[in-house]
């Protein structure tokens, strides 16, 4: 079952299907606190990545707007994101 996050006036919406390789995350990221808003999506990135075969997975971000504090988090994100094996451009 994918994560889901509904969007909010501050947060992005983001769903994280890791059956279907998919990461997508759009809207505003000024959440009050960017650490305890990502952590169920580092969490399950992590969780997937530990699973004996992780497959590959696309990542589409749409993000208006992300202020400093969000930035470094999804830094982290980015840094999940590298770990997954890349399927060759076609």
């Amino acid at each position: 079952m994918p994560l889901r996050t509904a969007a909010t006036e501050l947060t992005p919406e983001i769903v994280f299907d890791s059956a279907g390789g998919l990461l997508t995350m759009q809207g505003e990221c000024y959440p009050e606190n960017p650490v305890a808003f990502f952590a169920p999506l580092l969490v399950e990135m992590q969780r997937f990545l530990a699973a004996s075969a992780p497959r590959t997975i696309s990542a589409d971000f749409r993000l208006r707007y992300v202020n400093s504090a969000s930035s470094r988090v999804l830094r982290r994100v980015l840094v999940l994101l590298d770990a997954f094996p890349r399927r060759e451009a076609r």
